[in-house]
């Protein structure tokens, strides 16, 4: 059996071509466009890895899409042209917060926040049931993401500009280094094929800056951190995880434990008994794969979708 499974992000996708456990291909390209149909971004997953891999037929495809907040739309439609198009005869698509999640702790109970350009949280009782926090993208959402953390960046750099309280004369030239110059950045932010991900990019040099001490990246740090903790303490609380407390982070800001430690876990200490922060066994990719080995979830839930068509 030929497979395909694929992690689409805010900034990129990620794709595997496998078969019978052995990779055929893997392969990045661009991320997720809110202007994209759900049909043509799958199908574009498809004729991106029949190019890279050689295969023009696949059994299975399985994947996370951000962008869903939640509730995955019905798939019948591009399953249709899936199958008519690449042969494929099972397809199983889910919230990425889900597929971060089998990802980095399998089955297990606990918590994932994935923390790249945007922010969702995961958590799962003991019992079973998920709990969704935030992903619900940069206009009412995404506190403490990648986008949040460029985007507080970039105002204090255009602060230093202005003259304002709290302006980063640093950050103004890492805006500068990256962008351009100062006035044509918020025109280039504004007509850049994914604006979130073109901010959320800022949050690295956010980041070095608050490494070489500048107070304002520091403080930007900070209140990231805090809105972290708050998204997994509530996903905790409300998957109703009894103790210890196991959480995991992925993504780019995840990663960056030297910016968020101690702070997160002495803010996670200050709610639950014990707490434990575990490393991801995997990425949102490998949480992919596992998709294929679902054959449902009791009880059913908005995260996932899955269809199978028969030959007929």
């Amino acid at each position: 059996m030929i497979t395909l499974t694929f992690d689409l992000g805010g900034t990129g996708l990620r794709a595997r071509v496998g078969a019978q456990g052995q990779t055929l291909a893997e392969f990045s390209a661009g991320g997720y466009s809110a202007d994209v149909t759900l049909n043509e971004q799958l199908l574009a997953v498809a004729h991106r890895a029949a190019e890279v891999s050689g295969v023009r037929r696949f059994d299975a495809m399985a994947g996370g899409l951000t962008g869903v907040h939640g509730a995955v739309p019905n798939i019948d439609v591009p399953a249709a042209r899936l199958k008519a198009e690449f042969g494929v005869r099972r397809l199983i698509v889910a919230d990425d917060a889900l597929t971060s999640y089998f990802g980095a702790l399998g089955d297990d109970a606990g918590v994932v926040a994935a923390i790249g350009t945007g922010l969702v949280v995961l958590g799962r009782g003991r019992a079973g049931h998920f709990a969704r926090v935030d992903g619900l993208g940069p206009m009412v959402g995404d506190e403490g993401s990648g986008w949040w953390i460029g985007r507080q960046g970039l105002i204090a750099a255009f602060s230093a500009v202005d003259g304002r309280d709290h302006g980063s004369p640093m950050l103004l030239s890492a805006a500068r280094a990256r962008y351009g110059p100062t006035q044509e950045i918020p025109g280039l932010l504004a007509h850049a094929p994914s604006p979130h991900a073109a901010v959320a990019a800022f949050a690295i040099d956010v980041a070095e800056a608050a490494r070489a001490g500048d107070v304002t990246a520091k403080s930007i740090w900070v209140s990231a951190t805090e809105f972290i903790a708050r998204a997994i303490s509530a996903g905790a609380e409300r998957a109703e995880l009894t103790p210890p407390l196991n959480y995991a982070l992925l993504g780019g800001i995840g990663r960056a434990t030297d910016l968020l430690e101690p702070r997160l876990s002495v803010a996670l200490r200050s709610r639950f008994e014990r707490v434990k922060r575990i490393l991801p066994r995997g990425t949102g990719l490998d949480g992919a794969a596992a998709l294929l080995h679902l054959d449902k979830i009791d009880p059913p839930n908005p995260l996932i979708r899955y269809i199978t068509l028969t030959e007929g």
